[in-house]
């Protein structure tokens, strides 16, 4: 962060200070254009409006491996490009394709032998990041109620679909810290999604909370499809995943009440997921990989119902 001293004048009955020349090029804002202010209560933020803000085009060049091109692809998308140049080796140029289907509303409309233009075609405008996250939490739903439906009889084919609606949760997921970030950037898109500063941090951390969900109910069903069979857990899966839905609704909802409910579901789940007994090694694998996820699922619910409890502290 580069902090700049700036002097305050005074005009009349009016107190101003002179905003940085880099900082008004950079942001596209010209004399008459309007900012907008944040006012805290020992600071104020200006943002520029998304509106005046040029499209920005992003270079990725010199990557070797398919792995952290992937990753610097995201990182771009993330980070609110509108366009983005990718110039690499034959080789590892199937990786681009492979980030594009990661990513809601990119496309490749450029390809040549060394060089691909990704294009973001997503407005900030047509979804609110609540939408979204509801989406992702009802894949995420869809997702455990058919594992436990595993778990009492085993099923190839749904273990498969559980294993496809995990990328859509990651789609979603890249989508909605795309809007978080530029929220964070311009106020006019805060305002737009009618988010606080302060509700964008617990956003963040709700959204990463079931992206991780989803990460073991695809942990778990990757281990019965490995074992090829379920197991005894399907009345607490479904205790768990009850939890879940608890701890995401006081969220929806802005309910402290049903954020004190799920700490005491909690209790009692924990001490379940202790106990279990085995009868063979691979028996004891499947039950531990299931035990151990449900057990992380628990925390992720607890983690959402503490935001709830702290967002409601002004």
């Amino acid at each position: 962060m580069d902090v700049q001293p700036r002097k305050v004048f005074v005009s009349g009955s009016s107190y101003i200070v002179t905003l940085p020349k880099k900082w008004l090029e950079e942001n596209n804002v010209k004399a008459g254009d309007i900012v907008y202010i944040e006012v805290g209560k020992n600071s104020i933020r200006i943002f520029p409006s998304l509106s005046k803000v040029s499209e920005k085009e992003g270079v990725i060049s010199g990557v070797k491996k398919a792995d952290t091109l992937i990753r610097k692809v995201i990182s771009y998308y993330l980070a609110g490009y509108t366009s983005i140049r990718v110039k690499v080796p034959p080789e590892i140029r199937k990786a681009v394709y492979e980030a594009v289907e990661m990513l809601i509303g990119a496309e490749v409309i450029e390809d040549y032998v060394n060089e691909l233009k990704i294009v973001i075609f997503h407005s900030e405008r047509r979804f609110k990041p609540e939408e979204l996250l509801d989406k992702m939490f009802s894949v995420t739903q869809s997702m455990h109620e058919d594992l436990s439906k595993c778990m009492e009889e085993f099923d190839e084919n749904l273990c498969v679909s559980i294993l496809d609606r995990e990328k859509e949760v990651d789609r979603l997921y890249f989508l909605i810290l795309r809007q978080l970030k530029m929220a964070l950037s311009y106020q006019d898109v805060a305002s737009m999604i009618n988010l606080k500063p302060r509700e964008i941090l617990g956003y963040r951390i709700v959204v990463k909370n079931v992206e991780r969900v989803a990460d073991h109910l695809t942990t778990m069903a990757e281990e019965m499809l490995r074992q090829r069979r379920g197991c005894e857990f399907y009345q607490i899966s479904e205790e768990v995943r009850r939890s879940f839905r608890i701890a995401m609704n006081s969220f929806f909802k802005r309910d402290e009440n049903l954020a004190e409910e799920l700490f005491e579901l909690t209790r009692d789940l924990k001490a379940k997921l202790r106990v279990f007994e085995v009868s063979d090694a691979k028996e004891a694998l499947l039950k531990k990989t299931i035990s151990d996820a449900l057990s992380r699922i628990v925390g992720y619910s607890e983690d959402v119902a503490e935001i709830v409890l702290n967002l409601s502290v002004e």
